[in-house]
């Protein structure tokens, strides 16, 4: 219900994680999108296919494509 928050939240986890957490990346660029701040979302987009590929689980690709998109 609150994209803003959600997009704080996962901002956090990314950066406290220098950006390995792939799963908590998605979410923050579909929170990014939904609260309609795209520039922002694509900026986190960068290699994002990638490194759901790395991760080996088809429904985490499939997220990341979603994501991308």
């Amino acid at each position: 219900g609150d994209p803003e928050r959600s997009a704080q939240w996962c901002r956090k986890r990314v950066e406290r994680n220098n950006g390995t957490l792939t799963m908590s990346r998605m979410n923050l660029i579909v929170a990014l999108a939904v609260a309609q701040r795209h520039e922002e979302a694509i900026s986190f987009s960068t290699g994002l296919i990638e490194a759901a590929e790395a991760v080996g689980n088809p429904w985490v690709l499939s997220y990341a494509l979603l994501s991308f998109g």
